[in-house]
């Protein structure tokens, strides 16, 4: 063969089969090919274990490799999980930004389908004022190969814009140029958002702190001053820093009240109430704090206390107590209390002279609806209650003679009067003031004339001197009442000009430095002695009718009016009304008297005009049976006749002060002067229709 040895052409025809041997039964089927009987060579058998041998390692190499891709394809799909349904956005980029993969959660975010994002540039997801940033986050990580993060804003397919926090990593080194990067997309919106709650809280807090007209100051538990705002600087009149160097200790002065404050501030947590600091001139001045205690992020317990200088509420409150005296006195003076009932928390308070109008001692006895309830005639009580109804519900509630029995079983009569109520804002009534004036008194005097008169009905005619000299008697008691009204009135006016003349110069000196409800205090104080002057001043004019009247002469009614009406010239010409004189006749009188009628007649009628009609007023005259009726006819607002009789009785009004301010002495003070001139005074009116008003005096007086 070739010259080749039998061993030699053996191993090269083995050599050439290319028959694949898997296992024995291969190896078997190879041998198998040679001639029977012809021995095997050792090279042969020897080639033959080497191939077995080699199966077998090949056998393990795939059994091992098999394995190898089942764990690949395990984690392949672990991946595919993981970035599928992670709860947060990825985004597969190519150098050019375009998306070439993303997870649910990404599309999701943004509104999207997974499909119509796939390779659509993700700068047009960047808000556009924003894209820059993107842009060099994009090349950053491309340059730099290392995680790059930003944030930035995302625009939605609804347009709408939400915080994002972009992290981007390229795929590990394969020795080649990066193709893609991973993008994870976090939204941040809601943590954007509380971040700017935190800022805007800070900004508020700061404002606060800086602009506030208290004092606030942060110290530690030991006393030391972290910080102290422009106000708490102003009150004390230091610098921040003097005050840090002094500390909490160096600015309270030490008393009583400070250590009741700690302790009570060590039990709760916090205190509020009144202490004295001591400013950098030595001085001490009272202050009101709020303190409480929080501990800070580090662990460490603060103190945040918030000072009020209440230096001028001090002395505000301390000239209202004087006023209270001062009114406590007047009302002892005419035997006028005044009480105020707050309809909200039940609560009654008493003037001193309610009081001793009800012979209670004040110390022990506390005004409440069931205990004044027992004192109260039960004649009276159902009266009482009734007034009280008729208030709350906005009723005009005239004086009532109210029956009281004193502990000690003295009975007394007392005028309710000057009901008004108090309203919210919502309309809803929240406390009653009134006045009780003790008339019992009077009311004996008034029963002794009574009992006078009823004498003087049934006494003969030899009794009847006895009776002039008792009715004299009683007029002259009449008009030393009417004196003691005029000196009361004017010595009650004085402390009312004063308390009103204080509070002005008060207010006018601190306005600046007061508080809304130091202000409050002052306007409720000033308005309420204003209020009490205009009802001494009327009382005074009422008075003066029958006491300080001159002597009567002829006088020209005509020449009283145009002179009234040139006393009323710009008042007049502020509503543009017209007033119209006809002739008028001479009568005997007082001429002042008739000019203050004819004041307050056109007053009246300018003052109740008609909201759709220009004032106009007619005054006329005519003589009938011996006596001059006078005419004072108006276009205005008119009233009911059914309270005829009581616009001309003192302090009584068919209108609240809010409609139209007055205290209802204008007709009373004219049918005084009317009486007094032997006259007599009515009206006639129509609700919206007008009113006339007719004077009736006798002709020829003398």
């Amino acid at each position: 063969m070739n010259g080749k040895s039998r061993g030699e052409v053996w191993i090269v025809e083995f050599s050439t089969i290319e028959v694949p041997m898997k296992n024995q039964k291969d190896i078997r089927a190879v041998t198998k090919t040679m001639n029977p009987g012809t021995a095997v060579p050792k090279d042969l058998e020897r080639l033959v274990h080497e191939l077995q041998t080699y199966q077998i390692e090949l056998e393990a190499q795939n059994e091992e490799l098999r394995r190898a891709r089942q764990d690949l394809e395990d984690t392949r799909l672990r991946y595919a999980s993981l970035f599928e349904f992670a709860p947060i956005g990825y985004f597969v980029l190519d150098r050019g930004g375009i998306i070439r993969e993303t997870n649910s959660a990404g599309a999701r975010m943004l509104g999207f389908e997974k499909k119509s994002l796939f390779r659509m540039p993700f700068s047009m997801l960047v808000l556009r004022e924003e894209r820059e940033i993107y842009y060099g986050h994009l090349l950053s990580i491309f340059a730099r190969r290392v995680k790059q993060s930003v944030e930035l804003r995302l625009v939605k397919k609804d347009q709408s814009s939400l915080y994002v926090h972009l992290e981007s990593v390229l795929p590990e080194e394969t020795g080649q140029e990066p193709a893609f990067c991973r993008t994870a997309v976090i939204d941040i919106t809601e943590r954007k958002r509380v971040e700017e709650k935190l800022r805007n809280s800070e900004r508020r807090f700061r404002a606060l702190f800086e602009n506030s007209l208290d004092g606030v100051m942060l110290t530690s538990m030991d006393g030391a001053v972290l910080a102290a705002n422009n106000a708490m600087c102003r009150i004390l009149g230091m610098t921040e820093e003097e005050l840090k160097g002094l500390g909490r200790d160096g600015i309270v002065v030490h008393d009583e009240k400070l250590e009741a404050a700690l302790e009570e501030r060590r039990r709760t947590g916090r205190y509020r109430g009144e202490l004295l600091y001591r400013r950098k001139d030595g001085g001490e001045i009272p202050v009101e704090i709020s303190s409480g205690s929080f501990e800070d992020v580090t662990g460490h317990m603060l103190t945040s206390t918030i000072v009020r200088d209440i230096t001028v509420r001090k002395r505000t409150e301390e000239a209202i107590r004087s006023r209270e005296r001062d009114l406590a006195r007047a009302q002892k003076v005419a035997h006028l209390g005044s009480w105020r009932s707050d309809l909200v928390s039940g609560v009654i308070s008493w003037s001193e002279e309610m009081y001793r109008i009800f012979g209670v001692d004040p110390r022990t006895f506390v005004p409440a609806v069931d205990s004044i309830s027992r004192m109260i005639h039960p004649d009276s009580r159902a009266l009482q209650e009734s007034i009280v109804k008729k208030a709350i519900g906005g009723t005009i509630v005239e004086p009532t003679e109210i029956r009281i029995v004193r502990p000690d079983g003295e009975e007394r009569i007392v005028l309710s009067s000057s009901l008004e109520v108090e309203y919210d804002g919502t309309g809803r009534p929240t406390s009653l003031f009134g006045t009780g004036l003790d008339i019992t008194d009077l009311k004996r005097t008034e029963e002794a004339l009574r009992e006078s008169e009823q004498r003087y009905k049934s006494l003969s005619d030899e009794l009847e001197l006895r009776v002039r000299e008792r009715t004299a008697e009683l007029e002259r008691k009449n008009r030393e009442l009417q004196e003691f009204a005029f000196v009361a009135s004017h010595d009650l006016s004085e402390p009312l000009r004063k308390v009103q003349t204080f509070g002005s110069i008060l207010l006018a000196k601190i306005e600046g430095r007061l508080g809304e409800q130091e202000k409050d205090y002052i306007s409720r104080m000033t308005a309420a002695a204003g209020r009490m002057q205009d009802l001494l001043e009327g009382l005074l004019r009422y008075s003066r009718v029958a006491t300080r009247g001159e002597d009567f002469m002829p006088t020209s009614l005509e020449d009283v009016a145009k002179g009234a009406l040139g006393d009323l010239e710009l008042q007049l010409k502020d509503v543009d009304a017209q007033v119209e004189i006809s002739p008028l006749p001479v009568v005997s009188g007082d001429a002042s008297q008739l000019r203050q009628l004819f004041q307050n007649l056109i007053a009246n009628a300018a003052k109740y005009r008609s909201p759709t009609a220009k004032p106009f007023i007619r005054i006329k005259g005519e003589k009938r049976n011996g006596t001059y009726r006078v005419f004072v006819h108006d276009n205005g607002i008119g009233f009911d006749e059914r309270y005829l009789e009581k616009i001309f009785q003192p302090f009584q009004r068919l209108h609240s002060n809010m409609e139209y301010p007055g205290i209802g002495m204008g007709l009373a003070i004219c049918r005084k002067i009317v009486e007094r001139h032997g006259g007599t005074i009515t009206a006639r009116s129509t609700p919206g229709k007008g009113s006339t008003f007719i004077i009736t005096l006798p002709a020829g007086q003398n």
